[in-house]
């Protein structure tokens, strides 16, 4: 077994050593993490469908029971209580939008936001789909008292998105996929900025500055070359804990954290490379003499230990030669895709489907503004800004894609869903309004969906014709 493994490993090594330093495309990961995206809207639809057959069914009770049953963390020097609804929020989104954080600081620097022609694009047609569709909604909720749900509007839900996209089949660029990644990430980074600034109260200055402190002492960590995963887990958890004390939803600090992470590998791929190469050499020679020498024998052992200290400094190379978030990025995502979320949905989708419920829904003009806002506003805005942008010289299409699919995105741009429901827990917790609200997001959601895909398939058969 042993023999088996280690000629595994070195048959990682001889390919990773033949790897040619430009071999590791941009391109590889973000495929990645469009692949993980569009296969986690699964388990995201099976826990918000869940969630809404569990209040729907004779045991609504234990629905309400389960997710409000308190949770107490004490540490000695901290204490946190809280019902198990808000741990969700204050816990497991935080980083969900770290790894939202990690994503744009990767594309700012390696991916389609280094380049001002093409980030252009998305930066414009997130914009369009965060201003029209909030004047939208107070154009219809200007005057109906719960107008602080605006922000329910703002955001577009990525796993959904691209999941519609994969379900439109091969006939849409492949492009597409990533110009949808690119505008979603800076639509929820704009939805994670009006979460801090206009849903935050009672705001302590003493608590944000022990995060400006942990934030620092994680800068410096990084200017003197501290590479330790623990010392920033500590840092992280103890900026988590004064935020949670500061007013600030920690979700901001999720987004903050993402961005201090080093995008540069400590090695550079070429030093890597070329160590691995010497190394995986020196471990085969050693490997045939260690063969050669009797077991039990003085010589056996020392060439035994000698090769596991140098697996030890192979680890670090390997290591060093994978850039921080990139490594962070393949090690959340799924988590988070897979389990985040569907968790998050199974603790916030749960809305009430009786014929009362749905009369009090059609009822409501907040629910009305959202509905409107994510199925007319999105993609009014997102066409008209990303015409403007490219009318204007300021933007161009990346290859292969042509207004229609812009128009096609701004249609699936109305998926609000995750974002949406967790801005809505933030604006009207203990609201009468809430319900209707979250069922407007549900219903917008799912009308975008199908709608984005009818449109995607449509557009799919006219670039095939052509």
């Amino acid at each position: 077994m042993r023999t088996l493994i280690r000629q595994r490993v070195f048959g990682r090594l001889r390919a990773r050593a033949r790897q040619s330093p430009l071999a590791k495309d941009v391109a590889l990961p973000v495929q990645e993490l469009i692949r993980v995206e569009q296969t986690a809207a699964v388990p995201l639809l099976v826990g918000a469908l869940t969630a809404i057959v569990w209040v729907n069914s004779p045991w609504r009770a234990t629905y309400t029971s389960f997710w409000g049953a308190t949770l107490s963390l004490d540490l000695g020097i901290v204490a946190y209580e809280d019902d198990l609804a808000h741990w969700v929020s204050n816990l497991l989104m935080p980083l969900f939008f770290f790894v939202i954080g990690l994503e744009i600081k990767r594309e700012i620097v390696h991916g389609i936001l280094r380049q001002p022609s093409l980030s252009a694009l998305p930066i414009a047609t997130a914009i369009g789909g965060v201003v029209v569709p909030i004047l939208i909604y107070f154009l219809i909720d200007a005057s109906a008292g719960a107008s602080s749900a605006w922000g329910v509007v703002v955001a577009t839900d990525i796993a959904f998105a691209l999941a519609v996209l994969r379900l439109a089949g091969g006939k849409i660029p492949a492009t597409l996929a990533t110009l949808i990644l690119a505008f979603a990430i800076i639509d929820d980074a704009i939805g994670v900025l009006i979460i801090a600034i206009f849903y935050s109260s009672d705001v302590s200055l003493g608590a944000l500055g022990m995060v400006a402190l942990f934030l620092g002492l994680i800068v410096l960590c990084r200017r003197f070359g501290i590479w330790s995963l623990t010392v920033y887990l500590i840092l992280g958890c103890a900026s988590w804990i004064a935020m949670v004390d500061s007013g600030i939803h920690p979700t901001i600090l999720g987004v903050a954290l993402g961005l201090l992470t080093p995008v540069k590998p400590l090695f550079r791929r070429t030093e890597a490379t070329d160590l691995i190469a010497h190394v995986s050499q020196r471990l085969q020679a050693m490997e045939d003499k260690r063969a050669a020498a009797s077991r039990g024998s003085v010589e056996f052992q020392r060439l035994e230990e000698k090769e596991e200290t140098i697996f030890g400094y192979l680890e670090i190379a390997i290591a060093g030669s994978e850039a921080p978030a990139e490594r962070l990025i393949r090690w959340l995502n799924p988590w988070v895709g897979y389990l985040v979320l569907p968790v998050f949905a199974l603790a916030n989708a749960g809305v009430d489907l009786s014929p009362d419920a749905l009369r009090t829904a059609t009822e409501s003009r907040t629910g009305w503004a959202t509905v409107a806002a994510l199925v007319i506003g999105k993609p009014i805005g997102i066409a008209l800004f990303a015409i403007a942008a490219l009318r204007l010289g300021l933007a161009r299409l990346p290859r292969g894609l042509g207004v229609r699919h812009i128009g096609a995105m701004g249609v699936v741009g109305g998926i609000g869903f995750t974002v949406s429901l967790f801005i809505a827990d933030l604006a009207l917790s203990g609201s009468e309004q809430l319900d209707a609200v979250k069922l407007a997001v549900l219903a917008a959601s799912l009308f975008a969906g199908v709608a984005g895909w009818m449109l995607l398939r449509l557009v799919g058969a006219e670039r095939a014709l052509a």
